[in-house]
Parts: C-alpha cells; structure tokens; sequence
C-alpha cells in the first residue's frame, strides 16, 4: 500500500473519531439542556399551583362553609383550584375548550337581548324585524 493509502486511512479513522466524540458530547449537552428545561417548566406549573391555592383558599372556603353542613364541597379542598388550573393548562384541548366558552357566551348574549327585543316589541303589539338577513 502506498504512502497516500495510508493517509488517507489515517485521515478517515481521524474525521471519524472526531464525529463520535462530538456526537457523545452533543447528545450529553441537549440531554442536559432538556431536563434543565422540563425542570424549570415543572418549577413555573408548581409555583403558579401553590399562588393559585392561596389565592383562593381564603376568600372562598367562608363562603361554602354553611355548604358544607348538607354535602361536601371539592372547591373547599386547598388544592382543588389548582389540580383544575393545571388540568386546564396541560389539557391539549384547552385553547379549543376556552374558544368554544367564548362563543357560547357570545350567543348566549346574542340570543339574550334578541329575547329582549322581541318581549318589547310584542308589549307593544308590533312586529320585530327578522333576526338573520340574507343578501
């Protein structure tokens, strides 16, 4: 084998030494920068868990105590509103479930002063014009 051969040979086993080390070290590093951020994630949900239960402990639990006496509350337990804001944060459907309470509000103040309109119109015995218009 010739000279060039064995440089060449040299030079690959090299290179290739160099891309597994770097491949280890890599791999290591996001590793590590992924469980860094699960963590501080996992920190930010706990904290906002804990400011949410003693937010709202206090003011509400006087409110439900004469409740209390015919059937248990959840909402007087210290954790509930924070297991229900963490339910609703992790839940993949929560911005879907927040939309559809807009727009059920939304109607539901709609349908309300068409009521309105229409119990007026109908104490003074005339017609309310049409709810829907096409064009």
């Amino acid at each position: 084998m010739g000279l060039l051969v064995h440089f060449n040979l040299v030079l690959a086993s090299v290179c290739h030494a160099g891309l597994v080390a770097t491949g280890c070290l890599s791999r290591e590093l996001l590793r590590e920068n992924a469980r860094d951020e699960v963590v501080r994630e996992a920190r930010l949900i706990l904290e906002a868990a804990t400011a949410m239960r003693t937010c709202t402990v206090d003011p509400v639990r006087p409110h439900l105590a004469p409740l209390m006496t015919e059937t248990f509350l959840p909402q007087t337990v210290p954790a509930f509103a924070a297991t229900e804001a963490i339910k609703l944060r992790l839940s993949p459907s929560a911005g879907a479930l927040a939309e559809q309470i807009s727009q059920a509000s939304q109607r539901a103040a709609f349908l309300k002063s068409a009521r309105i309109g229409i119990s007026a119109h109908q104490q003074r015995g005339t017609r309310p014009p049409p709810l829907l218009t096409h064009s």
